[in-house]
């Protein structure tokens, strides 16, 4: 026996032995790429016919019914795809109103704080406010700390004179 009859049968063992393997499934390195390269290989396969059902039609061939049912999963694949699309669309625009919905209430509320805010800032405006008459002096009592103020109301004096009482 020559060498090149030793490498031969070397090369069947070695082969042999590692489909023995492959089929017990100790090499999930080689699975993986088995898988893979299967599954690449129908995407292209898959591509080639949808390449070649579009050129006969482009070409006004006739199309076998072969053809015409495949080009009619494809576009069911297609359809089924899209309402998938649509209704997850749909889904997640409901979620998002749902989310304006709640910022509005909170706005809603937010303006109802303010403006009860800014009556109350009016009411006390209102109590503290006074008018001086024309009368030549006055007594005004400050509703909040009962301060009592003498006004002076004659235009060409200007004379305040505030009257602290301790008793409160």
């Amino acid at each position: 026996m020559n060498n090149k009859a030793l490498y031969w049968i070397a090369l069947g063992v070695f082969a042999l032995g590692l489909n023995s393997e492959y089929q017990q499934g100790n090499l999930s390195l080689i699975h993986r790429v088995a898988d893979h390269t299967g599954a690449v290989i129908c995407k292209i396969a898959t591509r080639a016919k949808q390449t070649l059902a579009v050129a006969r039609v482009l070409t006004g061939r006739q199309v076998g019914s072969a053809d015409d049912q495949f080009i009619a999963l494809q576009q069911a694949d297609v359809d089924r795809a899209l309402a998938e699309h649509q209704a997850e669309m749909a889904r997640a625009m409901a979620l998002r109103q749902g989310d304006m919905d709640r910022i509005q209430r909170r706005l809603d509320r937010v303006h109802m704080v303010v403006d009860r805010a800014q009556l109350s800032k009016m009411r006390i405006l209102e109590r503290t406010r006074f008018k001086l008459s024309n009368a030549t002096r006055r007594i005004v009592v400050c509703p909040e700390t009962g301060t009592r103020v003498m006004v002076d109301a004659d235009p060409d004096i200007a004379d305040l004179s505030i009257d602290v009482d301790n008793d409160q």
